[in-house]
């Protein structure tokens, strides 16, 4: 198994380089590939900000990755509830981090606008915690 880097999946999904492009769809079509979440969160980072990939075609695109069978997502249950947070409205990062933190006692932070969104959130069970209260 091979890890890959955030710049492997940007070829990918981007088309944009046609040698590496080629270097990337080899390694998918031959190796067995662990994409680690913190690709993830870059990865969203570059479609969204570089290419201007608007989030419905990003969900698209990660779902369309976590399909491959010779690909593993480092803990796919946390990327799943990521992207189906995502889909309803939150960042990408404040959604990977929710949803890391899912089964936990509770889940801190300033972000008062995160706070109101993941209390909206029909699936999501710690507590979200404001400190300064």
């Amino acid at each position: 198994m091979i890890v890959i880097d955030t710049n492997i999946l940007v070829r990918l999904l981007t088309d944009d380089d046609v040698t590496q492009v080629i270097h990337a769809e080899y390694l998918f079509q031959n190796e067995q590939i662990y994409i680690p979440k913190t690709v993830l969160l870059e990865l969203e980072w570059v479609l969204s900000k570089t290419y201007k990939f608007d989030r419905q075609k990003i969900e698209l695109k990660f779902r369309n990755l976590l399909t491959f069978l010779n690909v593993t997502v480092e803990n796919v249950l946390q990327i799943e509830r990521a992207l189906n947070w995502y889909n309803v409205g939150l960042g990408f990062a404040d959604a990977l981090h929710l949803a890391a933190s899912f089964g936990s006692d509770a889940f801190t932070t300033f972000d008062k606008a995160l706070i109101a969104k993941a209390n909206k959130l029909s699936n999501w069970n710690p507590k979200i915690i404001n400190p300064a209260g």
